[in-house]
């Protein structure tokens, strides 16, 4: 990894870079994206059955 402000060579695991100061951010995980992903499908399949049943409704079809 490298300290985007000085340039400095750094080891994957560093949270600080020891010649400017810099702190990194720490990693999340990557769980979230999945979970996001998930509930935003589930939204789409939700939302596709409650327009169907509308129009069965109001349509008659």
């Amino acid at each position: 990894m490298i300290c985007p402000y000085c340039g400095k060579f750094l080891s994957p695991t560093a949270r600080t870079c020891p010649n400017c100061g810099h702190e990194f951010p720490l990693d999340s995980g990557g769980g979230e994206e999945g979970i996001g992903c998930f509930a935003y499908i589930i939204m789409v399949i939700i939302s596709f059955l409650t327009a169907w049943l509308l129009v069965k409704i109001f349509l008659g079809r």
